[in-house]
């Protein structure tokens, strides 16, 4: 536990940076026009989670086969090559080119992380307790990140570094940080996981995860994974550029936009870092669909609120931020908790990989609308389009647990 607990420290933030600091890129290393940045930055994300869609799947079912440790170390391994990569693009080709193979990486630490403690090694009893402590570890990693790490680049410029290779730099150190990870989940058993019996080919394994389906209640874990995942891409992706948008155009440097961009970024995670143990303890106290219910009302108020701020990086602001975070941390734990209960042990690896896949594609229709709407309507927009979901999730919790 102590090992995977180490490298889910790092996920997070793994995860996600790479998104963080490309508004940074496509301005400084491709120069390109920032009335552009939204669309593509939607287009990226999706070449990513089309790949994530493609790889989940098979990752899961690869895992029930060969090991969780086994596909968790590759995952990262493939994440740290991406992000060795990423930032000697020099085109717009390039660059959703190594979006692909990051997708690949982190289709694969995705959908394990959340196999192994929602449904591996706790008992029913601590499922959510255990749950809710490695979130917070996730999300004190992710808040590290955001609070410091966007920082690099502004740090390196101020030490004489050319505003090119700054970040480059900073991308070269979440590449160690990759294998660091790796190494971590080394400490974790090899093999099967306890209770898997059996090779299986994978295609049947993926047909029996995707037949789990017609039990509501993880049915009713894939619909929110489709809604939580696009939630997290959100908040990383088109947050950050509409903060660093705002914060170009009154003259701030990239490096001290990306900056900025972090703080706001990091105060949400940490809001959910101090949520999630809490969140956690009300999913071993309450029915796993009320928690649901309950997860998915905080993560609408919070779309709902930021969509109709002004200027979400303002001190003013604030507040809606950890509004945010709560809604996040209890949108990304509910979904987990309710499928480690309802998920058989020689189908967790399936059952998780088909939840994230669906999470795929939730942040497939998010990347390409949001986009879209972004530079069209406005940068609120997608944020109102989220909080619209969440309120769908919390309707489809209800009639559920009513049933």
């Amino acid at each position: 536990m102590g090992a995977y607990l180490l490298g889910a420290f790092f996920s997070i933030g793994l995860f996600t940076y790479l998104t963080a600091l490309t508004p940074f890129l496509l301005k400084v290393n491709l120069g390109l026009p920032e009335a552009e940045h939204g669309r593509l930055s939607g287009n990226l994300q999706f070449a990513q989670e089309l790949a994530i869609l493609l790889a989940v799947g098979w990752w899961g079912a690869l895992s029930d086969r060969l090991g969780r440790r086994f596909v968790l170390i590759a995952g990262f391994l493939i994440t740290a090559l991406a992000y060795a990569l990423y930032p000697f693009a020099t085109s717009v080709p390039e660059l959703v080119a190594y979006r692909l193979l990051f997708g690949v990486g982190v289709a694969a630490g995705g959908a394990l992380l959340t196999a192994v403690v929602a449904g591996d090694f706790p008992d029913e009893r601590s499922r959510g307790s255990l749950t809710g402590l490695t979130y917070f570890v996730q999300g004190l990693g992710a808040t590290l990140v955001f609070f410091g790490l966007t920082r690099l680049p502004a740090t390196f410029i101020a030490r004489g570094v050319p505003e090119l290779w700054a970040g480059r730099y900073a991308y070269l150190v979440m590449a160690g940080i990759g294998i660091v990870a790796a190494l971590a989940f080394r400490g974790m058993p090899a093999g099967r996981p306890a209770g898997v019996t059996g090779r299986k080919p994978v295609g049947q394994l993926l047909k029996e995860g995707l037949s789990a389906g017609r039990n509501p209640r993880i049915a009713l874990s894939y619909a929110s994974a489709f809604a939580a995942r696009a939630d997290l891409v959100l908040i990383t992706l088109f947050l950050t550029l509409w903060i660093v948008q705002l914060r170009t155009r009154s003259g701030a440097s990239p490096a001290a936009a990306a900056a900025q961009a972090g703080l706001a970024i990091g105060i949400a995670q940490a809001a959910a870092l101090v949520w999630s143990p809490v969140f956690g303890l009300l999913g071993d106290r309450l029915h796993r669909v009320t928690i649901v219910a309950l997860g998915f009302a905080l993560a609408t108020l919070g779309y709902g609120a930021l969509a109709l701020t002004p200027d979400p990086g303002a001190a003013a602001a604030r507040w809606v931020l950890v509004l945010l975070g709560l809604g996040q941390a209890s949108a990304i734990l509910a979904p987990a908790l309710l499928l480690g209960q309802e998920a058989t042990p020689a189908l967790r690896g399936s059952t998780f990989g088909l939840q994230a896949l669906c999470g795929g594609l939730g942040i497939l229709g998010i990347s390409l609308l949001g986009g879209q709407l972004f530079d069209s309507v406005g940068p609120a927009a997608p944020f109102a389009v989220m909080a619209v979901a969440n309120a769908l999730i919390v309707v489809a919790a209800i009639v559920v647990r009513r049933s």
